[in-house]
């Protein structure tokens, strides 16, 4: 369960890419069908309560609708919340996320509401 600040664990830096990778210890995903996999398995192994996908452009947007419906298919728990640059709330409805934040701060308090923690 979830107690503090410090129970937050970031297992990787799961992003959609279409460039190459830089040279540093980050996953940077280009296939969208394994990136799903990818990402729902790192949560389910984690064990997460919360997933958090970015994308700064309308070309990597378009894939996060495909992890939420693959982690409803794999009966992933975890919520799932979206923002960066292009994103807007009501693309998060539309796609079934738990939920949208416009910026890191905004995540941080989202975070806290879904999983009931009082700050």
């Amino acid at each position: 369960a979830f107690h503090s600040k410090t129970d937050v664990i970031s297992a990787a830096d799961l992003n959609f890419s279409q460039s190459e990778p830089e040279a540093d210890d980050s996953l940077t995903l280009r296939k969208p069908q394994k990136d799903k996999e990818k990402i729902i398995e790192a949560a389910r192994e984690h064990r997460a309560q919360v997933i958090a996908l970015s994308a700064l452009m309308t070309t990597t947007m378009q894939q996060m609708r495909h992890v939420i419906d693959y982690a409803k298919e794999r009966e992933i728990e975890a919520k799932i919340i979206i923002g960066g640059a292009v994103i807007t709330e009501e693309y998060a409805q539309e796609i079934g996320a738990d939920g949208y934040s416009k910026d890191a701060a905004d995540a941080v308090k989202l975070t806290q509401k879904l999983l009931g923690i009082n700050e």
